[in-house]
Formats: structure tokens, C-alpha cells, sequence
């Protein structure tokens, strides 16, 4: 299998609009072997052109829901349908970026195999440098969740 591609969505210059560029800095401070990280804005054509031809890929943004900022969502899309949990109606805080890159990628039957979002609720999403507490204080339990993602889907079953 390739290397898990990590995908951070989000402008680390509009608050905990940048925790996904947050957790990208993280895991490229592991240097795991089974992950590959990369940054992008949350353009859909962009998104697409990123996980065109992978087979497992993981993307980590900013959301709001109404939850708790901090609160995570776990959010698997297969062949387009979005698989969310308890926490129903995550939304980027990128307007409909992620979402049309993924309902794109369904029609133009470019989705990667396996498509893992983790959604953070952002507090705070302002002009301004840097990360809320309680969204900070959740990038390294998201760090490790995309480990344990990358490790359970290269050993074999």
C-alpha cells in the first residue's frame, strides 16, 4: 500500500482556522514512514489534484458545528457518502470547500479509496496567529489517531 497521504486544510493566519496546518507541522515532526503530509487551502480542484490516484487518505480541518470548540469529528466518506457520527453536521470553516471537493471527486469518480476527515470544532477563527486552548490542546490525540489510522492500514489483517 502507498503511504497514507495527510492532508491539513486551513490558513494558519485566521485562528484555529489553522489547526489542520497545526497537525501537519506535528506529523511531519514524527517523520513516520507511512505518511506523506501536505498543506492546502481547502480549494476543491486543489484537493482533488492532491488525492488523485491514492488509496487512503486522511484530511484534518477546522469546523463548526455548534459543538465545544475542540470537540472532534470523525468523518469517513465512501464513494461520495459522507459516514458521520454522533456529531452530525460538521461544516468547514471554509464554506463548502471540503464538501464539493468531495461531491467533485464522487461525479468525476475521483475519490481516493478511502477518504478519513477529522473535523475540529474551531472556538475562534478571526485574523490573528495561533490556536484557541481547547483546540490546541486536542492536536496531539488527533496526531496520534492519524498514526494509529496509517499503522492499522499497512498491517496486513
Amino acid at each position: 500500500m502507498d503511504k497514507v497521504l495527510v492532508i491539513g486544510v486551513g490558513n494558519p493566519y485566521r485562528g484555529d482556522d489553522g489547526v489542520g496546518v497545526a497537525v501537519i507541522d506535528r506529523l511531519r515532526d514524527q517523520d513516520h514512514p507511512d505518511i506523506e503530509v501536505c498543506e492546502e487551502s481547502g480549494e476543491s480542484v486543489a484537493l482533488i489534484s492532491r488525492w488523485a490516484d491514492r488509496q487512503f487518505v486522511i484530511m484534518v480541518d477546522a469546523v463548526t458545528s455548534g459543538a465545544a470548540p475542540g470537540t472532534i469529528a470523525r468523518i469517513e466518506c465512501s464513494e461520495g457518502s459522507w459516514q458521520v457520527g454522533p456529531r452530525t453536521g460538521a461544516a468547514s470553516t471554509h464554506g463548502l470547500g471540503v464538501a464539493d471537493a468531495v461531491e467533485l471527486g464522487t461525479v468525476l469518480e475521483r475519490l481516493p479509496e478511502r477518504l478519513l476527515i477529522f473535523g475540529i470544532e474551531a472556538g475562534a477563527v478571526e485574523n490573528g496567529h495561533g490556536l484557541t486552548d481547547p483546540v490546541a490542546a486536542v492536536v496531539d490525540e488527533v496526531v496520534q489517531a492519524i498514526i494509529d489510522e496509517a499503522e492499522a492500514s499497512v498491517t496486513p489483517a
